[in-house]
């Protein structure tokens, strides 16, 4: 299984460093493959549309605040 973790580093104000880490740790001995895409600030949409599209996920993880995960449900809407 392809799992895509979108990560908004700024989200509360609070560094998410520690996040990327965890994840990647707990996934090693997975057989699952998996990607972290940090969101950026600018043009966020396009890009979360443009990276799903183009890694096709099987599963995908928003990890920030409400708005982060607002913005990952609208680019999956109808796929």
């Amino acid at each position: 299984m392809k799992i895509l973790f979108i990560i908004n580093p700024i989200s509360g104000g609070k560094s998410k460093e520690n996040w990327e880490s965890k994840i990647t740790d707990f996934f090693r001995q997975s057989p699952h493959a998996i990607e972290l895409f940090l969101l950026k600030g600018e043009n966020d949409e396009s890009s979360i549309r443009h990276y799903i599209s183009s890694w096709k996920p099987d599963r995908v993880v928003a990890v920030g605040g409400d708005g982060t995960i607002k913005s990952v449900a609208e680019q999956l809407l109808g796929t």
